[in-house]
């Protein structure tokens, strides 16, 4: 897999990590601060509601253009390369 997919893909899971650790933050919490750690939550929720699909979706293309590159073969520039070195 090429960098870019691999960043993408770590980028998906810090998304998801933090979706998680911010229910368990949420249902942790307790006192006169629920309401507005709760409030504050729900706001950084529906960020990663966003967040997640749009890399999801990122790291799907990736991985076609992935596949379909090596279907192909290596570009010109690719090959260019590997006879300089």
């Amino acid at each position: 897999a090429s960098s870019r997919t691999r960043a993408v893909a770590r980028r998906l899971l810090l998304w998801l990590g933090a979706f998680i650790a911010i229910l368990a933050g949420m249902a942790a919490s307790g006192g006169e601060a629920r309401q507005y750690i709760v409030a504050i939550g729900a706001i950084c929720c529906s960020a990663l509601f966003v967040l997640v699909p749009w890399d999801a979706a990122r790291l799907q293309v990736l991985l076609k253009m992935s596949r379909a590159e090596r279907a192909v073969g290596p570009s010109a520039e690719e090959k260019d390369n590997s006879a300089r070195s």
